[in-house]
């Protein structure tokens, strides 16, 4: 529910706008209220003190299951990440200084105190000036990424590998626009803002005689749906994402798996945190995925029934 008291309904102060209601509240002739009666609802009912990796002073670091929002939501004030980990917790304070897709899982860093808050808010910002300068490297702070891509044949695996052992840093430019999915290009001719990222692992597996593979990938800039976008402008969308032309339809097969950053401002040594396993890892073992050999009919065919 929202909430706009009458003496600054829109047509007096136009550029206020409502506020959520959050507590019982009388009402007069005039307010204005806006009532979402059919909110779009999230699964929220996890084990949300098991999904903490860390809980250090001025921060939380969790491992974000899929299909649920970090924040709220114009229509739906509860079923997210943060209120539930705030009742969890029993916390008073908890911002959110970086985000994650709705269907992206893996780790989040959170803020419990003000103090680190706009701490970690600097770190992310000299990232972004750090990844656009001639050195990406010299940013303090980091977040690698792992995903499964669809290929359209094993030499494509070939091209990504050569991409990873010269460090290629794969570059697009993202067209302003409110709607999805986002358009990526490789050339701008407008002031379009600039997407970095960079590959470091391709491994290539045969899943139904379709060519998938495995990739890690450094995020240098944060742009909306920026992997998702890049990977599908260059012909390999990510298993799982429909939005973004993936013809496999299951749960999207991407996870930030490593996030790195400096605790508190001087302080000696980064924090590192990874996952080792994604939500498709024991699958790809339990069916027995096979690397892919030069001879690609060579390579027997793995199979998993939500594939």
């Amino acid at each position: 529910v929202w909430f706009l008291p009458a003496k600054h309904v829109p047509r007096n102060e136009p550029t206020l706008k409502p506020s959520r209601l959050l507590t019982d509240k009388e009402l007069q002739q005039g307010d204005y209220l806006r009532v979402h009666h059919t909110p779009r609802r999230y699964p929220c009912h996890h084990d949300w003190k098991s999904r903490v990796v860390s809980h250090r002073d001025g921060h939380l670091v969790v491992n974000k299951p899929a299909q649920i929002q970090v924040h709220a939501t114009v229509d739906n004030q509860m079923e997210n990440m943060v209120y539930q980990l705030k009742h969890a917790l029993d916390m008073d304070y908890l911002a959110v200084p970086q985000r994650l897709d709705l269907n992206t899982t893996g780790l989040l860093v959170l803020a419990t105190t003000i103090e680190f808050a706009r701490h970690f808010a600097q770190q992310l910002q000299r990232k972004t000036e750090n990844s656009l300068s001639k050195d990406p490297k010299e940013s303090h702070t980091s977040k690698l990424y792992r995903c499964l891509v669809q290929l359209s044949d094993a030499g494509e695996l070939d091209e990504l590998q050569k991409w990873v052992e010269e460090g290629r840093i794969v570059r697009h430019f993202l067209e302003p626009s409110d709607v999805s999915p986002k358009r990526y290009f490789e050339d701008s001719t407008e002031d379009w803002a600039e997407c970095l990222l960079r590959l470091t692992k391709a491994e290539g597996y045969l899943m139904e005689g379709k060519f998938v593979a495995e990739l890690e990938m450094e995020l240098l800039t944060g742009r909306t749906h920026q992997i998702r976008g890049q990977l599908a402008a260059l012909g390999f969308p990510i298993v799982g994402d429909v939005e973004y032309g993936s013809r496999i339809f299951c749960d999207m097969a991407l996870q930030c798996c490593q996030v790195q950053f400096r605790a508190a401002a001087g302080a000696d040594g980064l924090e590192t945190f990874r996952l080792d396993n994604a939500w498709w890892t024991d699958s790809l073992a339990a069916m027995d995925a096979t690397n892919m050999v030069e001879d690609s009919s060579q390579a027997p065919k793995a199979t998993r029934p939500d594939l």
